[in-house]
């Protein structure tokens, strides 16, 4: 890791920090203003004499969307105008409306699927009582496939008259 006192290091940093508050539009003083510190300590941290803090550097960061400021969202960040996952995924702005239902959707999918579990478990449990396959009534290619959990209580239902 590179140190903080190599000349070569900080001028690196400051280049990076002069870019970063360009890009918020902002000039010197306006950045020494929002930064509460002098014209003069922002030209020595631009010159590379003296490092840069860490809260100043972030700050602009956060100011410019590239990272969110809660520590819910660890290792989210903007870059290329979208939103990036810990796991590498982008999302574009377009596709964040569709979010809430989606969570919505994946929610309800869990719950569902408990309930199949559960009837499952509880058909098997009836099943080995006796059960025999159910086929469904009425028309179409369905006549004598087992139904949707595949088993029920008692004599099996025909197909038809």
């Amino acid at each position: 890791m590179r140190s903080n006192r190599d000349p070569d290091y900080r001028a690196e940093r400051a280049k990076t920090f002069r870019a970063t508050y360009a890009a918020l539009g902002l000039k010197l003083p306006e950045v020494a203003q929002l930064l509460h510190v002098s014209p003069r300590t922002l030209h020595n941290w631009n010159a590379g004499k003296y490092d840069i803090p860490y809260a100043a550097y972030k700050l602009l960061r956060v100011l410019l969307h590239y990272e969110l400021p809660d520590p819910a969202w660890k290792d989210w960040h903007f870059a290329q105008g979208r939103l990036w996952t810990p796991e590498g995924h982008s999302i574009a702005a377009h596709e964040s409306s569709w979010w809430s239902l989606m969570v919505r959707m994946a929610k309800q999918f869990g719950v569902m699927s408990a309930r199949c579990r559960e009837l499952e478990r509880q058909v098997g449990a009836e099943g080995s009582h006796g059960a025999r396959p159910v086929t469904r009534s009425g028309g179409g290619s369905g006549a004598g496939e087992p139904g949707a959990l595949g088993l029920a209580q008692g004599p099996a239902r025909s197909a038809g008259p």
